[in-house]
């Protein structure tokens, strides 16, 4: 026969298990929960390397050429981008990215190559090509020196959230803007073009607090780059 005593102590022990099981599976909902501030606005700068400017002028790509006299060196200064995004749905935003680079390219008329062309064409008694070849070598002597670029691009796009918590969130971002490159070769000659800018960052991943955050993306072909992170501001 139970006393009233252990009939008490069995349901304190009871209470107590189901109110710690009742916080655990608040405090878990809580956790899976999309955390969804009011705020409506974004704003962010950030850094990036590895960009789709880069990786279209990276040397190596394309056909080795023996023909052209001239060796070029590259260099890439990191992407600078400032962003803002307006909020349409809690997965949901659209905004703007500007982002800005500079790259230069150095060339050296290479004397080796020249010489062998040279050597080859008297050879092989081909006038004709030997000299065509010679009366290249003005214009190739104006290429060398360094060329310029500075781009500017204006990139609309569309963020999407797929996770969200209270301390980090899981992200994609898509888009397509216009890249203003305004040039400048060796003899001071400037040019100025406009083409497509893609943006696809298919893995962004944000940290911190509510509203001040550090975001990080990668496996993306942008103008922003392979590897951009940054920080960020919702109000």
């Amino acid at each position: 026969i139970f006393s009233v005593k252990k009939i008490i102590v069995f349901l304190t022990l009871l209470f107590c298990a189901t109110s710690l099981l009742a916080k655990g599976y608040s405090g878990a909902k809580k956790f899976r929960e999309f955390y969804n501030p009011e705020t409506k606005h974004e704003i962010g700068v950030g850094i990036g390397w590895m960009t789709f400017t880069n990786l279209l002028n990276y040397p190596g790509w394309g056909c080795d050429d023996d023909y052209t006299p001239i060796d070029k060196k590259y260099s890439y200064t990191p992407a600078y981008n400032v962003h803002y995004y307006y909020k349409l749905h809690r997965r949901v935003k659209l905004g703007m990215d500007i982002t800005w680079q500079k790259n230069k390219t150095n060339s050296v008329f290479s004397t080796d190559i020249f010489n062998a062309n040279v050597d080859r064409f008297t050879q092989k008694h081909d006038e004709e090509m030997l000299e065509g070849y010679l009366k290249q070598y003005d214009s190739w002597q104006k290429e060398c020196g360094t060329t310029t670029f500075n781009h500017l691009i204006f990139a609309p796009q569309v963020k999407l959230t797929w996770l969200s918590r209270e301390l980090f969130a899981i992200y994609q971002r898509y888009g397509i803007g216009l890249d203003l490159e305004f040039s400048k070769n060796p003899i001071d000659e400037k040019d100025t073009r406009a083409c497509p800018a893609p943006c696809a960052a298919l893995l962004g991943l944000e940290f911190g607090g509510g509203k001040f955050r550090g975001y990080f993306e990668t496996l993306e072909l942008s103008a922003q780059g392979l590897f951009h992170g940054g920080i960020k501001y919702d109000f």
